[in-house]
């Protein structure tokens, strides 16, 4: 798993009540994911340059196809 991935988790998991952990922990994790994606979005479409949003996220999380 690569380490941004682990740091989102690790916070998710702290943000949430213990004893309401299990569902929310997820919806956590997946909000902050989002986030991440949107920021990094944001960032490359703020310097006016053509690029794969798709290709530049993947490349933030250390997924390869």
């Amino acid at each position: 798993m690569n380490e941004r991935i682990k740091e989102l988790l690790d916070e998710a998991q702290g943000s949430i009540d213990p004893m309401q952990q299990d569902a929310n922990v997820f919806e956590k994790f997946a909000e902050l994911i989002v986030k991440e994606c949107a920021g990094i979005a944001a960032i490359y479409s703020e310097e006016g340059v053509e690029f794969n949003c798709g290709d530049a996220i993947k490349e933030h999380f250390g997924v390869e196809e």
